[in-house]
């Protein structure tokens, strides 16, 4: 259950949920939520003791929303203070009520308050994760384990570049042909290792499987691709046979490439336009088969792949020898293989080098006391969850009594699990009279933008579950028009009569993600198009006929 927020009643202590869909107002409510704790304004309500901006956790997700909250926020309380002072008649309704809250004798007093908190927003706790984090592993160097001097490395491109260089050669490089060959399929290069694997670095909710079953890599690859093991010998018997055929056959098999020449397709054979080209052609295959590298193309050389041309006005036939025989199974096997077994070796292989890159990068940074931006949320992690973490989680409430997480939709697993350290979603925290912290978690999960990061739908129905009960919504969008907040209000309300609602998370029993309706106070204008008002949504259905279009 959900209940309308009311600015000036809200509870400003234990956990709450606040879920504020696109245009009804957040970062408004935010601000007048942070004026109402610089008052500690709400009697029952309030937090129990007065607090100032250093005193108040705001986090974002961006450096640029950062600013702009800080500067709503400071606006606000400038408002709120010129609304104490003397009777403003530009002030709005919200602040004219929380005014009439006091008495006018407490007035001058809280003027005082707002225009301090105001002037002092430059030194206010409202920041990035990542930034509140570092500031934390600075202040609280003894309970984190963490150096006193670290430099926080922005970027590390260039570092983790050299790393996956090291992973290839060191891994790499000592798998058999075959193995090689399976893991080549996948992976072209170093490069194309790690832009595959850059995503999964120390990112907890991301698990990689095989056929059900979650990955743990060995230290060595080979180890690691062991269940590949037997497919890799078929390929090396399969190559040998091949092999074998050509150099038994050599002569044969040159003579047959000598007398098929003039009908190669240059566009296929570019070698066998000039002499010298060709004959190296020759000397490249005969190295393969005495256990070199494949040539280049190596497929043209399969029975069954020979690309020719006339040769006056008929095209040969195509030369038949076991050689080109034993090429073509070769070939069609490992097709075979990287079908069936591509996603498995893609998975081990990432897997492994997610272990490797991560230890290695951890290990780099330590010896230059450096810190990467997923190191700063790790560390925090780690020393919440060790030994002093009691001590560190209540030294942080204590420099941070309240904290407010906007954006919260985007909040990834291991962010979530440090607040939930510190501010204990679940417990509460007592009563108004009794709790010494409070958490506000803002968001909505319609607008989850960075499942890139890994932030997704569970972490926030996680906090959902540790809030039940305390779940408040603000309930009327201000930014859109009347039509369009109908036309949603309409489209979503259907779909919530799906056996799965309208989120795909409703069980016969228990709805953990229902559709708030928003009411509408927004823009009156229409867009005209060729001076009729346009409709505010337009839904196509496609059926085998033709396209239908509804309108909304």
């Amino acid at each position: 259950m959900s209940d309308s927020l009311t600015i000036r009643t809200f509870p400003l202590y234990g956990s709450r949920l606040i879920e504020a869909s696109a245009g009804t107002g957040k970062t408004w409510t935010i601000a007048l939520l942070y004026t109402r704790l610089i008052l500690q304004h709400g009697h029952e309500h309030a937090f129990k003791r007065a607090l100032n901006p250093e005193q108040i956790l705001v986090v974002t997700f961006t450096d640029a929303a950062t600013q702009e909250l800080k500067d709503r926020i400071r606006a606000r309380l400038s408002d709120a203070a010129r609304c104490f002072m003397a009777d403003d008649a530009q002030a709005d309704a919200e602040l004219l009520a929380l005014r009439a809250d006091f008495t006018a004798d407490q007035w001058p007093h809280c003027a005082r308050l707002l225009s301090l908190a105001a002037q002092a927003m430059d030194q206010a706790a409202v920041s990035t994760i990542h930034s509140w984090c570092y500031r934390m592993l600075r202040e609280h160097a003894f309970d984190s384990g963490s150096l006193f001097q670290q430099t926080l490395v922005t970027q590390q491109r260039d570092i983790l570049a050299e790393l996956i260089r090291d992973y290839w050669r060191q891994h790499f490089y000592t798998l058999t042909p075959a193995m090689a060959a399976l893991v080549q399929a996948q992976f072209n290069d170093p490069d194309s290792v790690l832009k595959a694997v850059r995503p999964l670095i120390n990112k907890t909710n991301t698990r990689l499987s095989f056929m059900g079953k979650d990955l743990h890599p060995a230290s060595d690859l080979r180890q690691s691709l062991q269940p590949f093991a037997q497919n890799c010998e078929r390929l090396e018997q399969l190559e040998s046979a091949a092999r074998a055929s050509w150099l038994a056959s050599q002569t044969e098999v040159e003579a047959l490439l000598d007398n098929i020449r003039p009908a190669l397709h240059n566009n296929s054979y570019k070698e066998a336009t000039a002499d010298d080209t060709f004959s190296e052609l020759k000397n490249v295959l005969l190295a393969w088969a005495n256990g070199g590298d494949r040539p280049r193309r190596f497929e043209r050389f399969a029975e069954g792949a020979w690309k020719l041309k006339k040769v006056g006005k008929t095209v040969p036939d195509a030369p038949k020898h076991p050689a080109f025989t034993r090429i073509a199974e070769l070939l069609a096997e490992e097709t075979q293989q990287q079908e069936s077994t591509a996603p498995g070796v893609r998975a081990c292989v990432l897997a492994h080098a997610r272990q490797w890159l991560e230890q290695a990068l951890q290990q780099r940074l330590q010896d230059k006391a450096e810190l990467g931006f997923d190191d700063l949320l790790l560390q925090l992690d780690r020393a919440l969850q060790g030994p002093q973490g009691d001590h560190l989680a209540k030294q942080i409430r204590h420099d941070f009594p309240v904290a407010m997480i906007d954006e919260f939709q985007d909040t990834d697993p291991l962010q979530y699990r440090i607040f939930d350290r510190i501010y204990q979603l679940a417990d509460n925290r007592g009563d108004a009279a009794t709790c010494d912290s409070a958490i506000i978690l803002i968001g909505d999960p319609k607008q989850a933008i960075y499942s890139f990061r890994n932030a997704d739908i569970h972490t926030y129905l996680q906090a959902r579950r540790a809030t039940e009960g305390r779940h408040y919504n603000l309930a009327v969008n201000y930014r859109s028009s009347n039509a369009v907040v109908e036309a949603v209000n309409y489209v979503f309300a259907q779909a919530e009569h799906f056996p799965a609602g309208a989120f795909r998370f409703k069980t016969t029993a228990h709805n953990p993600l229902p559709f708030l309706q928003v009411a509408a106070k927004g823009r009156e204008e229409q867009l005209m198009i060729r001076g009729r008002a346009a409709h505010a949504l337009n839904i196509w259905l496609a059926s085998n006929a033709e396209d239908e279009t509804r309108a909304l």
